[in-house]
């Protein structure tokens, strides 16, 4: 019987290596995906000057936001604001029109 549990222990380990690995394997696939060919292998090794030109490349195209988080937080709190006070107006409209049938 223990030479029975040391079996199921091994074989708990090995299925937790294989689970640790596949989900590594799957992270660094989802990773590439995201940022693309800023990340991707190819350039290790390769041309200095065309890595930075990718990684400036990525920056200008929007997705780095200007200002500063402040601003930012302002800017998205504004917008909130004019969404919820749209929102409110359309359900006012449609509780009047609802009242007048």
């Amino acid at each position: 019987m223990n030479a029975r549990s040391r079996q199921r222990g091994r074989s708990g380990a090995l299925m937790l290596l294989v689970v640790f690995a596949i989900a590594g394997v799957l992270g660094a696939l989802a990773i590439k995906q995201v940022l693309g060919p800023v990340a991707s292998s190819k350039g290790r090794g390769g041309d200095p000057d065309a890595a930075e030109a990718t990684v400036q490349s990525a920056v200008t195209q929007g997705n780095a936001a200007p200002g500063s988080a402040l601003e930012r937080a302002r800017g998205l709190e504004d917008a909130l604001k004019r969404q919820q006070e749209d929102l409110d107006k359309r359900i006012d409209n449609a509780q009047t029109g609802a009242a007048k049938q």
